[in-house]
């Protein structure tokens, strides 16, 4: 029977080659090489298209199922057989090689995963006691590869497996750091960005072989330090851990890193001390990129702070994180988490806090979205310029702003909902006719309720008479005049 639904289901075929492939990993049996190939190429499967004038058939690829395979990948890695795990890659690789040319003029995320497979391919090779004529075979195939993906946009997709390839653990001075024989270490003499993947490459390696020894060594020569001392607390080394990040760690992300380790090692104390110390590291504020990725570094770690301090009964740790989360973020999830760690009691005095923080923020999407919930008209229009603000089609939080401020504040609310629908009709723009229409109506009720009417006659008049020749739009103008009689 489930031959029969294989045949009929290419979507389950895959799903149980990939499970079964997930299965062996899991279970450390050998891989049978009829099923990884046959897996490796329902993944990657031509489909027929229809056309008007013909027919053809085009690569799909079953991105699930191949993330599912990498996971496999890195079981196999993680118990140290990276044989196994090359026995998967190879073939993997050089399929999405051979048909990166068919997808990269239309490929949107597939590219992602030339530096996951150069990654796990390096590993793989630094794992292995491979024969020297296997390894000149293997950089041959890399280097195919590589150009061949290298003419249509995936220049050095596997430039590390390469170098590991060819490199290994050979090294002028490397079996010194691995015993701990050399402090510092840059086999190159400088640290380029290809070094530093090599180095994660060959850290990676250790850490599957279980050579817990040589990693620290390497890392702390290579000065890697973020994976220094989460290995320190891997390994039971915690005091060390925490005295080492502290002393050498900027970034967010890594004081996580870290503090996930620790945790891991059962030291939840500790591991929240030292997140909690890392909400204290100022951003990075060399460039506006640099800004803005260790502003999203400290919403991360504050999230999982708060997270995991409220699973611990920490309040206060929770509180506090909760607040430094939502003041990076400005989000509404953020403002909702915050309530969710907050007592009930403290909860109108955190809120106004919360809320005095958004409004003086320069910038934060869900604002409107976040006061409207907390019922602050007052404060949402307060944050609106009705003059100057950009109103976009999709802009349904401002809308829903004007429904329910138009009472208390029909003069901002005319203007804003004139600067809505007034490019809308003066371009054209026959899709959205119905959002300006929807405009113009909250603007209708505002001059009602404000006295207005026989202004918004003469208003609605002329509209009519300047678009009277948009048949699309005009029938709409004519209704809200005869409502308004």
């Amino acid at each position: 029977m489930i031959l029969d639904y294989l045949d009929i289901n290419e979507d389950f075929a895959t799903w149980l080659d990939t499970r079964l492939i997930v299965a062996h990993a899991q279970t450390g049996e050998s891989i049978d090489p009829k099923l990884l190939l046959h897996s490796v190429e329902t993944v990657f499967f031509m489909r027929p298209m229809r056309h008007r004038w013909r027919h053809q058939t085009v690569l799909d690829i079953d991105e699930p199922a191949l993330d599912e395979l990498v996971d496999a990948i890195e079981l196999l890695l993680g118990s140290g057989r990276g044989q196994d795990a090359l026995t998967v890659l190879v073939p993997t690789a050089a399929t999405l090689a051979k048909h990166w040319p068919e997808c990269a003029d239309h490929d949107e995320t597939l590219h992602q995963y030339f530096p996951k497979l150069d990654a796990l391919i390096a590993q793989a090779v630094l794992m292995t006691d491979i024969p020297r004529d296997f390894r000149e075979d293997l950089v041959d195939d890399l280097n195919d590869w590589q150009n061949r993906v290298a003419e249509y946009g995936a220049d050095m997709a596997f430039s590390t497996a390469i170098d590991a390839a060819l490199r290994g653990w050979d090294d002028p001075g490397l079996e010194d750091v691995l015993l701990g024989h050399i402090q510092s270490w840059a086999p190159t003499g400088k640290e380029d960005s290809s070094e530093r993947r090599l180095t994660q490459a060959r850290l990676a390696a250790l850490s599957g072989s279980g050579r817990y020894d040589a990693y620290l060594n390497l890392s702390r020569s290579a000065d890697f330090y973020c994976e220094h001392s989460a290995m320190l607390a891997q390994v039971g080394r915690v005091e060390d851990a925490v005295k080492i990040a502290k002393k050498q760690l900027s970034r967010h992300n890594d004081i996580q890193r870290v503090a996930e380790s620790i945790m891991a090692a059962g030291q939840s104390d500790t591991a929240l001390a030292l997140a909690d110390w890392g909400l204290s590291l100022p951003l990075q504020d060399d460039n506006n990129l640099l800004r803005s990725s260790s502003s999203v570094s400290l919403v991360v770690l504050a999230r999982w702070l708060r997270d995991t301090a409220h699973r611990f009964g920490r309040q206060d740790l929770a509180v506090k994180a909760a607040q430094a989360a939502f003041e990076q973020s400005f989000s509404r999830q953020d403002f909702r988490d915050a309530f969710k760690v907050s007592n009930t009691a403290a909860w109108p005095t955190f809120r106004e806090d919360l809320i005095r923080s958004l409004l003086a923020a320069p910038y934060a999407t869900d604002r409107i979205e976040i006061l409207l919930e907390e019922d602050r008209i007052d404060d949402a229009v307060s944050c609106v310029d009705p003059v100057k603000t950009h109103v976009s089609v999709y802009a349904t939080d401002l809308q829903r702003l004007a429904e329910r401020a138009y009472a208390k504040h029909p003069e901002w609310t005319i203007a804003l909902a004139f600067r809505a629908a007034k490019p809308i009709m003066d371009e054209g723009r026959s899709k959205y006719y119905q959002i300006a229409a929807d405009w113009l109506a909250i603007a209708a009720r505002a001059h009602r309720a404000s006295g207005q009417s026989q202004h918004w006659q003469i208003e609605i008049d002329t509209l009519i008479h300047k678009h009277f020749r948009k048949y699309g739009l005009r029938p709409l103008l004519q209704a809200l005049r005869d409502h308004a009689h």
